[in-house]
Formats: structure tokens, sequence, C-alpha cells
């Protein structure tokens, strides 16, 4: 009989064992889980600003930059990430940023791939119930957000300038086109001109000051002298003094179109081009000083270097430097058409853009000109060109070209960046 029994109680013992551990391990791992959250949140981040649910969200969003990184003392709207912040910085700076911090990049993939790895782990530690290894990983997390820190906070002073989005202040409506540059007077006036045939002064605030009648368009961008007079050309060929109030001072006829911006000398004298191929020079009562004639329109808005020289280019693919009395000091032949505006260096190099536009290809260069009027080089881009060069403190230029790219260009003529926009 008890032989026939003996398999029953062995089966028996056997089910009852087996349950016992059934419950010990759910006993136990009840236990460890609640062990284990309770050390991470009272132990491992006693301040409770980390906890496990959220900390995958806190370590993407962290290296992402989302909603995390500062920006002028306040914080990223949603969505906004480094990437797009160095695409969306003042263009101006973008060259230096990836010349002064070339691994930027590298530094960021390099932490999202840490925190891959990181969340990997984590995941493994908690499904596995190892305290050990799950506090090893936090560590390893508080860790990684210190170096975040430490990483990115000597970028702040460059890469946290970010060009703040636009929003419209205000909106003040001229009756024509505007192809004239605003200038913004000692006050806060801004002075623009319109195809309206008007000269529009608008208050800070978006309200109409006043505005002044030509008879043609306002093509040319107002200059303001340090009493407040205001110098545009128009298409009715005259060069118009505007007093601060509005009032006409004086207008010096030319025999073409106005469409030069004025440049003022530091002995007071205007100096504009007109599209009857001369370069003028006007005494400030409106008297004509001198005039110097080109083979082409003078659309080129005059500058100024610091002997006194004019540079100004003209439509006949010349740039010409002249003295302060009227006489070619020399001039340069470029490839095209010169009608943007001179920029000068702070070793007195000029910079200009020429080129022309041919049925079969198109070749727009800036060029770099000596002092002398001898070629230091020239850079050929990808496209016509319409704006004009300018400069920043380490001789960097930058240009703007038809390809739809903003380039930045060494002193020495290599390429040092360029930036892909959406549109010419």
């Amino acid at each position: 009989m008890s032989l026939l029994f003996f398999p029953i109680l062995l089966f028996q013992a056997l089910l009852q064992a087996l349950i016992r551990i059934v419950l010990i391990c759910l006993l136990r791992s009840v236990l460890i889980r609640f062990l284990l959250l309770s050390f991470v949140d009272i132990e491992v981040d006693p301040t409770g600003k980390i906890t496990p649910l959220k900390l995958k969200k806190d370590i993407e969003d962290f290296v992402s930059q989302k909603n995390v990184h500062l920006i002028n003392g306040e914080k990223a709207e949603k969505g906004y990430d480094l990437s797009t912040a160095l695409k969306e910085y003042e263009l101006a700076n973008a060259g230096d940023i990836y010349e002064e911090y070339p691994d930027i990049d590298e530094k960021i993939e390099n932490l999202k791939k840490k925190v891959a790895s990181l969340l990997k782990d984590l995941k493994r530690a908690k499904n596995d119930f190892d305290a050990g290894r799950y506090k090893q990983c936090w560590d390893s997390v508080v860790s990684l957000l210190k170096q975040c820190d430490e990483e990115f906070d000597g970028y702040k002073p460059i890469l946290l300038k970010r060009k703040i989005p636009p929003t419209t202040v205000w909106r003040y409506k001229t009756n024509g086109k505007l192809y004239s540059s605003p200038a913004i007077g000692y006050d806060g006036t801004i002075y623009i001109g319109s195809d309206d045939n008007y000269l529009h002064a608008i208050d800070p605030n978006g309200t109409l000051k006043w505005k002044y009648e030509t008879n043609g368009d306002v093509r040319s961008s107002p200059a303001i002298d340090y009493d407040g007079t205001i110098y545009v050309g128009s298409d009715d060929n005259y060069l118009h003094a505007i007093d601060p109030n509005g009032t006409l001072k004086w207008k010096y006829k030319t025999n073409g179109d106005v469409r030069s911006s004025p440049a003022i000398g530091y002995d007071g004298t205007i100096y504009v081009g007109s599209d009857d191929n001369y370069l003028y020079a006007i005494n400030s009562n409106g008297t004509l000083k001198w005039k110097y004639e080109t083979n082409g329109d003078v659309r080129s808005s005059p500058a100024i270097g610091p002997d006194d020289t004019i540079y100004v280019g003209s439509d006949d693919n010349y740039l010409y430097a002249i003295n302060p009395n009227g006489t070619l000091k020399w001039k340069y032949k470029t490839d095209g058409d010169v009608y943007s505006s001179i920029a000068i260096g702070y070793c007195g190099n000029i910079y200009i853009v020429g080129g022309r536009k041919g049925i079969f290809s198109t070749h727009y260069y800036l060029y770099a000109i000596n002092p002398d009027g001898t070629l230091k080089w020239k850079f050929r881009v990808n496209g016509k060109i319409y704006s004009s060069p300018v400069i920043d403190s380490n001789e960097t230029i930058y240009i703007g070209a038809g390809d739809n790219c903003l380039y930045a260009i060494d002193s020495n003529g290599t390429l040092k960046w360029k930036y892909k926009t959406k549109g010419d």
C-alpha cells in the first residue's frame, strides 16, 4: 500500500515545494521592486527632480537641447533644438562658431550615443531587478548630465545667441514697391524711399511723421548728416536734401536717374552716382564741387577710404578710385557691371562684386583689390550677386548670391563656409 501511494506523496511534496519557490520569487520580486524604486528616488536622487518615470524624456530633452538650454536667460520654445539654433544664428557669427568650435556636432552626436546606450542599460537593469546595476546606471545619468553642463557651458556665449523669432511690431504701408533700404535718424525716425515717389519719415511706433514728394521712384537709400539733413536720390534725376522736419533744403539736378545711395565725406561733401555716367561731389550747400565721368551708369553706392579716396563702381565694368579733388587715382577692370556697394576692410582692401549673366553661363565674382589698385584675389560664386559685401572684425567677408547661399570668405580669398537659404 505504501509503495502504491509513494509516487503520489512524492508528487505532492514536489508541488508544494514548487509553490513555495514561486511564492518566494514573487514576494522577492515585489520587495526588490519596492526597495529599488524607493532606493533610487530617495538615495540616488534625494532632490526628487529626476524620477525613473521621466528619466528617459529628461535625458533625451537635455541632449537634444529641447526645452532645456537657455537662450538669453529664457527657456527655448518646445521643439527647438541646438541644430536649429545653429542654423538660425545671426549669420555674421555663424562661421566663427564652426571655426572656434569645430567639434560641436561631434560632441552632440557622442552625447546622443551615450544616452542611447545608457537607456538600454537602465532598461535591462530594471527588468532584471538588479538594484546594484541600476544604481550604477543612475550614477552614470547624473554624471552625463553634469558632463552636458560642462560641455555646453563653454559654448553658451556664442551658441545661445540665437536669433529671436521675428514678431511683427508694426507695419507701415506705402503706395509703391520698396527697393530703398531704411536709414534711422538720431531720434529713432526711420527714413525710407518708395516707388510711390515719396521719401517717408516714420516714427519708431510705426506712424507717419511726414512724407516728402519727388517726381520719380525713390530707390536710393537715404543718408543722414550729423545735423539731421537727409540726402536721397530719385528717378526725377535729382539729389534731394531734406530738413528733419520734412521740408526741402535744396536739390541738385543730374542728367539721369539717381539710384545710387549718397555717401557723406568727413568735410560734409556728398558723393552720389547717376545714370548719366557721372559720380558727383556736391557741397553741403547744394553746389557742385566736381563731377567725374565714367562710361556707364553709376548705380553703385560710393565708399570713402580713411585717406578720403572715393571708391565707386560703374556699369562700364570698372571700379574707380577718385582723389578728393576729383582726379582719377586708379581704376580696376572687372568681368562685368559693378553696381554693388563697396566695402572697405580694416587693412584698406576694397571689396566689390562684379559679373555678368550670359546666355549659357553666369559668372559673378567677389573681388579683393589692394589699396594701390592691384588684384589681391577674386572668388567666384555660382549665381548672380544682388547683395553688397559686408565685413566683420576678423576681415571675414559675407556675400549673398543667386544660388540661394550666403558665403563667408576669409581675408585670403578662401571659402570659410556657406549657408544654404530657402530662396534668393
